[in-house]
């Protein structure tokens, strides 16, 4: 399997902003503390692979944190 590619704290930045989502929102969906967002957001804490590759997947095929709640089953939490 191929490693995935790390995702920077201003290319996060600009994904969170591009799916409509704030720190908070963006922690929420998630499932982080906001403080850890913001550590994501600030560049003191990378961001997992498994969120980045997800957030690349969502751009890559139109899909919005509420799609991707929908098929989890789980309610919208990633709104503020």
């Amino acid at each position: 399997m191929t490693a995935v590619k790390p995702m920077n704290h201003i290319e996060f930045s600009k994904v969170i902003d591009a799916l409509g989502l704030t720190q908070v929102s963006a922690a929420r969906f998630l499932g982080v503390d906001p403080r850890t967002c913001r550590r994501y957001v600030a560049g003191e804490l990378p961001l997992p692979p498994a969120a980045a590759m997800l957030f690349r997947v969502m751009l890559a095929h139109g899909l919005a944190p509420d799609d991707v709640d929908k098929l989890d089953g789980r309610p919208n939490r990633s709104r503020d």
